[in-house]
């Protein structure tokens, strides 16, 4: 049996949170899968970024760490033109990476967003509960503290589920490809966080643009720069519905993963 942490991501900015989901889970981990689609889930094609941030971040962490570029054309992207095509793409983005790996159904994969981050201590405890000599098809999925539009903005009453660890024989002899996530047994002790759109003002307006629901909640009177302004001057995440209402946490270190905590520490031009 072989533990995988897969994530995927779209923007330098996200590089730390993958660097402190690194860090949280070292001795656990491995291999490290990081997938990078040529396309956006709205099947716009865009420059790939490349892994040497995260490198310069956890230089001792290179032997362990797979690039997958997923590129544009093998896999039938196309501009989306309904939810449907939006959410192939999606589809794509996290489990296209079966096709650059050969998993055995005894491996164990933890599957996440770049901007999820799971506790050691919970991940250890799943690891137990799903591991299996000859066939591992269990898998489990979390719920997360919710952060929003800033990593001190806290959405306390809202319940966030998605990233999952997954027993690769669950999906071993599925054609299609599969979400590698809201899979199996729902596990609500909290057990990580979410930073969700905890991004530069920018590259948050581009995401208002491009995110895989912008078919749900893209409808609106508002320009996208003027419902990312009022998100964030009513610390309110506006982009669904409903709204989700958020809180300037104090102490947000009580909450925060220990890998985010020491990227948090890092001297700032290790991160830029």
């Amino acid at each position: 049996m072989k533990v995988f942490l897969k994530t995927i991501f779209t923007s330098e900015y996200e590089v730390p949170f993958i660097a402190a989901q690194i860090l949280e889970l070292d001795g656990l981990l491995d291999r490290i899968v990081i997938v990078e689609p040529q396309f956006t889930h709205t099947g716009l094609e865009r420059k790939l970024i490349g892994i040497e941030k995260l490198l310069s971040i956890i230089p001792e962490y290179s032997s362990k760490i797979d690039y997958v570029p997923l590129l544009f054309i093998p896999y039938g992207i196309r501009k989306s033109e309904s939810d449907v095509q939006s959410h192939y793409n999606e589809r794509v983005t996290r489990g296209g990476f079966v096709d650059h790996f050969t998993l055995s159904a005894t491996d164990i994969v933890i599957s996440t967003d770049s901007d999820e981050i799971f506790y050691r201590s919970s991940v250890i405890k799943s690891l137990e509960r799903l591991s299996s000599r000859f066939f591992s098809v269990k898998a489990e999925t979390f719920r997360l503290h919710q952060f929003m539009l800033s990593d001190t903005y806290i959405a306390p009453e809202f319940k966030f589920y998605g990233p999952s660890i997954i027993g690769a024989g669950r999906y071993k002899f599925k054609t299609n490809y599969s979400h590698w996530r809201y899979a199996g047994r729902v596990v609500e002790d909290v057990s990580g966080c979410h930073f969700s759109w905890c991004l530069p003002y920018e590259q948050m307006l581009t995401k208002v643009e491009n995110f895989a629901h912008s078919f749900e909640y893209g409808s609106r009177k508002l320009s996208a720069r003027e419902l990312l302004d009022k998100s964030i001057r009513e610390k309110t995440y506006l982009l669904r519905e409903p709204p989700i209402k958020l809180v300037d946490e104090i102490n947000p270190e009580k909450y925060w993963p220990n890998g985010y905590i020491k990227i948090k520490n890092m001297p700032l031009t290790n991160l830029t």
